[in-house]
Parts: C-alpha cells; sequence; structure tokens
C-alpha cells in the first residue's frame, strides 16, 4: 500500500476525525473553564459613593459583591464628618465582582500638630518654622526690646501658647516682637520690580504693613506682575517707621517699570531669599 492510498484509506480518516473531534472538545472544555472562572463578560458598575457615609458604605457594596477600604481622611469643616470625599475606581467605572473600592472620608476631628517654639528666633525664622509645621504666622504686634524682629512672644487667640502644646493644624500664631527700642525707623524699601510675593515677603521682613496692592486692568497673571509704582516713594535718604503701610501698584507691562537693580541691595530684600516666604501666611 502506498502512501496516498493510505492517506485516503477509511481506518486513516477514522482516526484522523476522532483524533480532531477529541482536540475540538479540549479547546471547548479549555474555553469554557477559563471563562466560568474569569466571570467573562460580567462586570459590575462601581457605584458614586460621594457624600455617603463610612457607616453605610456595607450596605451599598455588598449586594453588588464588591469590597471598600479605607485609605485616606481628611479634615474639612464644610462636609459631614465620616462622608466619603473621593473613590478609586471612580463611579462607572466596570469592574469585575470582588473587588475593592478604596475611598477618602472626612476626618471626625482635625488633624493636630504639636506648637513649636519660636521664642528667640528672627520672623522669618519663626515664620518658615511654624510652615513646616502646617501653621500660619497670624497678627504681629513689637513692644520695647533690644532684639529687632525678634519673636518675645506666641499667641494664640490672643493667650499664650506653650512648646509641645497640641494645636490644629493650619492655625494662625501671633507673634510679638521687638521693636529695636529707639530704633523705630528702617531706610525707605525699593519695591520696584518686585513680584508681589517678593512685595510681601520685603513688607513682612521690614515689620512694615501691607496696604492696597492696586493691579493695572491690562494684568492678566498677578502673579507674573511687578511693581512700578510705591507709596510712600522710594528716595536715597527716606525712611518709614516700623509697622507703618505700604501701597504698591502692579503692572506686566515692562515700559512702565522705571528700575535701577542697585537699589535692589538694602537689608530687606534679598532677591532669591524673598521666593522662600509668602505673605500668603498671614491674617490682616
Amino acid at each position: 500500500m502506498n502512501f496516498f492510498s493510505f492517506i485516503f484509506s477509511k481506518s486513516f480518516l477514522k482516526h484522523l476525525g476522532i483524533a480532531l473531534g477529541v482536540f475540538i472538545a479540549l479547546i471547548l472544555v479549555i474555553v469554557f473553564a477559563l471563562n466560568a472562572y474569569t466571570e467573562h463578560g460580567e462586570t459590575i458598575a462601581v457605584p458614586d459613593l460621594s457624600g455617603l457615609k463610612k457607616e453605610n458604605l456595607e450596605a451599598t457594596l455588598s449586594p453588588l459583591n464588591l469590597k471598600y477600604a479605607v485609605i485616606d481622611s481628611v479634615y474639612d469643616n464644610k462636609r459631614p464628618k465620616g462622608s466619603i470625599v473621593d473613590q478609586t475606581p471612580v463611579p462607572g467605572f466596570h469592574v469585575k465582582a470582588g473587588r475593592t473600592v478604596y475611598v477618602t472620608v472626612v476626618a471626625m476631628q482635625p488633624q493636630r500638630v504639636k506648637m513649636p517654639n519660636l521664642v528667640d528666633l528672627t520672623l522669618r525664622q519663626a515664620t518658615q518654622r511654624l510652615e513646616t509645621y502646617g501653621l500660619k504666622v497670624g497678627k504681629t504686634s513689637y513692644q520695647p526690646d533690644i532684639a529687632k524682629n525678634v519673636v518675645l512672644k506666641q499667641l494664640w487667640k490672643g493667650r499664650k501658647i506653650h512648646p509641645d502644646s497640641l494645636i490644629v493644624k493650619g492655625s494662625s500664631i501671633e507673634l510679638v516682637l521687638g521693636d529695636g527700642l529707639n530704633d523705630s525707623e528702617i531706610p525707605m524699601p525699593y519695591f520696584i520690580n518686585l513680584t508681589p510675593e517678593q512685595a510681601e515677603e520685603a513688607i513682612k521682613s521690614g515689620a512694615l504693613i501691607k496696604g492696597a496692592f492696586i493691579f493695572d486692568a491690562d494684568v492678566k497673571d498677578s502673579l507674573k506682575s511687578r511693581v512700578y509704582k510705591q507709596r510712600p516713594a522710594y528716595s536715597s535718604n527716606s525712611v518709614i517707621k516700623i509697622g507703618d503701610p505700604v501701597d504698591l501698584w502692579f503692572t506686566e507691562n515692562e515700559d512702565k517699570i522705571e528700575y535701577d537693580p542697585s537699589l535692589h541691595n538694602n537689608p530687606i530684600d534679598d532677591g532669591e531669599e524673598m521666593k522662600e516666604g509668602s505673605d500668603d501666611n498671614y491674617d490682616e
């Protein structure tokens, strides 16, 4: 029997058909088994949990065969305590049964931090220390003392607060500073060409008060604008009293800025150092 006669024989075709049938059956069994194991095509739309109380999560997710885990908490006095403010996956996202939904809830109590010791630090140092602890500089006042712009007392809501006392994160701390005794006047700072952030830092460093910040009508980005006019005006022999207000005008038009870079060498203006602090943390 030659080769061609063999492959077309009934015996060979019969065994070939059996082998193919077994192979196809095996493939079908594997496919159906995988579909059953992975629940192919069966997904669940994640519900919107925003605003839902933490204690109601189980009742909401359990019927959908979903789980939950609280991964973070934030304090927000504008939202109900214990309510959901964020979730992963997002609402409407399709997941498999048994998937865990991770949520962020509103903390029941505000986060508290330990009050640092600011006494004997300069105003700049105290500001940086408070920022490290998540606190802010509030109102500042002065009393006679040889140590100019050095912290003499630290107050919270008008009362002395001791180091290591627990306080709500984000609180404003009032500082009592030394006025340098008879040295109640300083050379008038030169604010021209400073950004609002730099100007606020210069005002703060000089123990002055932020007056009016006036932006030209065509200013599109106030953060990029620069001072082109100041009141009191600057002159080489002008002085200003500690605690006096300073008004500044800002523009983005460089042609309006008559700037003399040699005048930015006065003690309270230090270019890059100004960027380290910001008056955003001050309460007026």
